[in-house]
């Protein structure tokens, strides 16, 4: 159901609880645990990201993980409108580290000039200034020149690797961009977004290195955080309009199958507060189901309501992707000396990973990419194009085939 961990300042007799599913949740368990006064507990609804779970750690596996309800929620949009009533598959993180468990590694910021229009528009303390010494602290950026690296952070708990980009088609990729007026960029987070070049990844010596890798594996020895997974969050408990702690399913397995066989409704209680990560689905998802979020709607299904919030499940943007496939000239692509062709190569690729942490599953593939400005000033038949100020498209360049359904009707 989403993310949600309660804290207490003061050690309890009894555990206090943390719900968690998204990224921030495991960073905010962090932090909060390096106070040995606060007892917390983390709740997962999906399972811990151990060392039998490989498929999330191997990168090449990201399209498994991608498409499997072991770590997704499986989610789909509703019909939209503008895209004359297709439906998108939307997969979210359903994992210890949220999504950065099953994405694609891309570790890219925003664009400097978005996060200064934010606080143009009075979003204060946001502008590219403030906010990039945090993208520094949190960083360990493998080509970073030490701590007056303008751009890059050294020494944070986020490991960042650069691309290799040793492939033909990469190179092709990249040197399309150099005899282009878009150019080629040395690094997509630094000075110049535009342009072609080699992307960041999330990636630590051939491993995923997700917010789970990053801010909890390594503190789960902490006497004052406590962990369980397979539980999902139905609501959060109040008292009046104080959150006081959170009611959630317990589920009951076979010992040697995966059949549910039961499963049991249980509370548990926090003497501080509740604090919400449930990423952007689950977490307005999980307000509404404990009465916090627009009073008609939750009327509609008969939600007793606790707080009429009407922004509660509003204004959600997300960006679309759109793969446009190529079929290669020359037999040099992935797909066509890849596992799917050859299942021996599969396993010869699966046991150089064990082994080493290297060779062609140690990479997502996904190592150059570019940005672009989606209009620049000139005429294109008869159309006029105003100039944007900074890149409004983005371009990820692979060497392999991705047939996997993401639209239907």
């Amino acid at each position: 159901m989403g993310s949600l961990f309660a804290i207490s300042p003061r050690a309890l007799n009894r555990r206090t609880s943390l719900w968690a599913q998204a990224q921030q949740a495991v960073f905010l368990a962090n932090r909060l645990t390096e106070n040995p006064d606060n007892r917390v507990l983390l709740v997962e609804a999906g399972p811990q990201d151990n060392w039998w779970n490989w498929k999330i750690h191997m990168p090449a596996a990201l399209m498994y993980n991608l498409c499997n309800d072991k770590y997704n929620w499986m989610y789909f949009t509703m019909p939209q409108e503008n895209m004359n009533g297709r439906v998108l598959y939307w997969p979210r993180g359903r994992v210890w580290g949220g999504s950065s468990s099953l994405n694609a590694m891309v570790y890219i910021r925003g664009h400097p000039k978005d996060y200064d229009r934010w606080e143009r528009e009075g979003a204060k303390g946001w502008a590219h200034k403030n906010c990039l010494p945090y993208f520094k602290k949190a960083q360990a950026h493998e080509l970073a020149i030490g701590p007056d690296d303008p751009y890059r952070g050294h020494d944070g708990p986020l490991f960042v690797t650069q691309g290799k980009c040793e492939h033909p088609l990469h190179q092709a990729f990249l040197e399309s961009g150099r005899q282009h007026w878009i150019g080629v960029t040395e690094d997509m987070n630094g000075y110049r977004q535009e342009g072609l070049g080699k992307m960041d990844m999330t990636i630590k010596d051939g491993r995923r290195w997700s917010a789970s890798s990053a801010y909890l594996t390594n503190i789960l020895d902490r006497p004052n955080l406590f962990t369980t997974a397979g539980v999902t969050c139905t609501s959060v408990l109040f008292n009046n309009r104080r959150a006081i702690g959170i009611e959630f399913i317990r589920y009951h397995r076979f010992m040697l199958t995966e059949e549910v066989d039961a499963y049991s409704r249980e509370k548990i209680y926090c003497e501080d507060s509740v604090i919400l990560c449930a990423g952007a689905i689950n977490t307005p998802q999980l307000l509404m189901l404990s009465g916090v979020g627009p009073a008609s709607h939750l009327k509609v299904h008969q939600i007793p309501v606790v707080q009429d919030m009407p922004g509660v499940g509003q204004n959600l943007q997300d960006h679309l992707e759109l793969y446009v496939q190529q079929k290669c000239t020359k037999p040099i692509t992935l797909y066509n000396k890849s596992t799917w062709r050859h299942p021996h190569r599969m396993v010869i690729n699966g046991l150089q990973w064990f082994l080493t942490k290297k060779g062609l599953a140690a990479t997502s593939h996904l190592e150059s990419g570019g940005f672009a400005r989606s209009s620049t000033e000139w005429t294109i038949r008869q159309w006029t194009i105003r100039q944007l100020d900074n890149p409004s498209v983005r371009t990820i360049r692979q060497k392999w085939t991705i047939r996997q359904w993401t639209i239907r009707q």
